[in-house]
C-alpha cells in the first residue's frame, strides 16, 4: 500500500473466501485473540534502582506474527521484567512479563493488528533493578478474526517505500488457495483525505500480485464511512460484474460503501497462483 500523504488510517481489512466456483457468502469470523500476560507485581516501595544495575539497551523485535513476536535487547543480566502495552497507553512501570532467561524472548497471545510499545529493566537481585530501558513499538499482523475497526496510521510513504500489512486466514472451507478455495472479495476501510494518493496491492507469498486500488479521483476522501457505526461502512472489491462498480463510478463521491470492481480482477490472482504450482 503506498500513500503519500498523513492524517490516514487502515480501519479494516479482510479476505472473503469461499469452497470450489464464485457463489457468493463469506467467512466465519471467530472472537479476536487477546493478549496474554502474567498479572502485574505490585511494587515494593523498598525497591531500588542502582547505577552499578545496568539497563538494558538496543531493543529490537522480529519473527512478528499475528499473534506472537521475538523481543530482544542487550544481555546484560540474568533476569529480567517486561512491560507491554497496547496503542499509546502510557507506562506505569509495573512489569508484566518476568524472563529468568537470556534473551530474546517469544510473547505469545497477542491481538492481530495491534499496536504494541515495551520497555524491559534488569532484575539485578531481589531489590535492586535496573532503570527502565528506551521504548520500542511494534504491530502485530492482520488476521480475518481480527474485528475492526483496526486504526492502523498509514505513513507517508512513496513507490518506491511500501507499507506492508501481512494478512493471516486461519479458517477457510478447504485448503489450497486457487484451486478448492477461491478469494471471493475484500473488503477494505481507510480513512484519507485525499484517496487518490493510494494505491493498494494485494501480495502472495510466491510474488503474485494484483492491483486492488489505483487511479482514484483527485480530491476525493475515504474508502468506507468513518463516520457512524464505522465497522457496517466497508467497500467490497469484486470480480463478480454483476453487482459490482468501477472504481471510477465513485468520482465526486466521499465516503464511498458497496461493491465495486479492482483494478485488477481476483480470478486474476487464483490463476497466477495454480500456474505457479503454490498452494496455501
Amino acid at each position: 500500500m503506498t500513500n503519500s500523504t498523513s492524517l490516514a488510517r487502515l480501519l479494516g481489512l479482510a479476505f472473503l473466501l469461499q469452497l470450489g466456483m464464485p457463489s457468493g457468502g463469506g467467512c466465519k469470523t471467530p472472537p479476536p485473540l487477546r493478549v496474554s500476560a502474567a498479572q502485574p507485581k505490585t511494587q515494593n516501595p523498598k525497591l531500588k534502582t542502582q547505577e552499578n544495575c545496568p539497563r538494558p539497551e538496543l531493543l529490537q523485535v522480529d519473527q512478528v506474527t499475528d499473534s506472537t513476536a521475538r523481543l530482544t535487547w542487550s544481555d546484560v543480566g540474568d533476569r529480567y521484567e517486561i512491560e507491554l502495552v497496547t496503542g499509546m497507553t502510557a507506562f506505569s512501570g509495573m512489569p508484566s512479563l518476568v524472563v529468568n532467561a537470556d534473551p530474546p524472548f517469544d510473547v505469545t497471545g497477542l491481538t492481530p493488528g495491534e499496536n504494541y510499545r515495551f520497555q524491559v529493566r534488569t532484575v539485578c537481585d531481589d531489590t535492586t533493578f535496573s532503570v527502565w530501558s528506551a521504548p520500542r513499538s511494534f504491530t502485530t499482523d492482520l488476521n480475518n478474526a481480527r474485528p475492526c475497526p483496526l486504526n492502523l496510521d498509514l505513513r507517508d510513504t512513496s513507490c518506491n517505500n511500501v507499507q506492508i500489512f501481512r494478512l493471516h486466514v486461519d479458517e477457510a472451507p478447504d485448503t489450497t488457495l486457487g484451486t478448492n478455495v477461491l478469494l471471493h472479495s475484500v473488503r477494505i476501510m481507510v480513512e484519507h483525505p485525499w484517496r487518490s494518493d493510494l494505491s493498494v496491492w494485494l501480495t502472495a507469498l510466491d510474488s503474485t500480485r494484483i492491483q486492488l486500488v489505483g487511479g482514484l479521483n483527485a480530491g476525493d476522501k475515504n474508502i468506507g464511512n468513518p463516520v457512524g457505526a464505522v465497522c457496517p461502512q466497508f467497500v467490497e472489491l469484486t470480480s463478480d460484474a454483476s453487482i459490482g462498480k468501477p472504481l471510477s463510478a465513485a468520482a465526486e463521491q466521499d465516503n464511498i460503501t458497496g461493491y465495486y470492481l479492482p483494478v485488477d480482477m481476483l480470478h486474476r490472482y487464483a490463476l497466477a497462483r495454480i500456474r505457479s504450482g503454490f498452494g496455501g
